[in-house]
């Protein structure tokens, strides 16, 4: 009896030694699930487009001598179209690259009263390129500032003469996105920009004023598609 004792011993070792080893969960493989997260951005690459109304600032004005009324020139207001394309440039920060397009009549008004609108009209197309900004990556409210090129298939002056003009200026303009869901690359977006151009002056006649300033407003309302770009895996 004494022999085996050991042996025992030695036997109920090894089947406790075992029995803890079963308890023991194996190692799990690394998964994506437990992998750090990519930082979210606030302008994740997207395309936007939209449609609202938009109103031209004066260009011009000129004086009334026997009544000494102020007559303002401009273009009518009405419906707009717009696209976008952003690109994230760090966290908070996007790129903005859009386009718009409306067709104006000629608009003149007196004291600020409206008087008439002519028959004559034109395409307007405007261009824009700047930076969008949010302070949080994931706050609905964004900001945004461009640069911005404006040619008008004739003059944006009916009074005015030659072809084809061109104005340069400077945007900003705050937005709302909104309708983000789990899973979906689809969001709302309201945007409302204000526009300050330079009016061309050359071809207008000796008695107007062109204006230094000529102040646009926009206010647009549209959808914004993410784009799934390919990601790059480390090798």
């Amino acid at each position: 009896m004494s022999g085996r004792a050991p042996i025992s011993l030695a036997v109920a070792l090894i089947a406790a030694a075992a029995a803890a080893a079963a308890q023991v969960p194996p190692p799990r493989e690394p998964t994506q699930s437990t992998l750090p997260p990519t930082p979210a951005v606030a302008f994740p690459p997207a395309v936007s487009v939209l449609i609202g109304f938009g109103s031209f600032g004066t260009r011009a004005t000129s004086v009334d001598t026997p009544l000494n009324r102020e007559h303002s020139h401009a273009l009518t207001n009405g419906p707009t179209a717009a696209g976008r394309l952003q690109s994230p440039l760090g966290r908070r920060f996007g790129l903005n690259i859009g386009g718009a397009v409306a067709y104006r009549n000629y608009r003149e008004s007196i004291d600020g009263s409206p008087l008439s609108a002519s028959s004559q009209r034109l395409l307007s197309l405007r261009g824009e390129a700047g930076l969008l900004f949010r302070f949080k990556p994931a706050a609905p409210v964004f900001f945004g500032g461009s640069f911005v090129y404006q040619h008008h298939s004739r003059p944006a002056v009916e009074q005015q003469a030659g072809g084809p003009t061109t104005e340069l200026g400077g945007g900003f303009g705050i937005g709302y996105e909104f309708g983000k869901k789990p899973g979906s690359n689809l969001s709302g977006r309201v945007e409302f920009w204000n526009y300050f151009m330079g009016p061309h002056t050359e071809g207008l006649p000796d008695d107007f004023t062109s204006r230094s300033t000529a102040r646009d407003m926009v206010f647009v309302v549209g959808i914004t598609q993410r784009l799934r770009l390919p990601s790059r895996r480390a090798p």
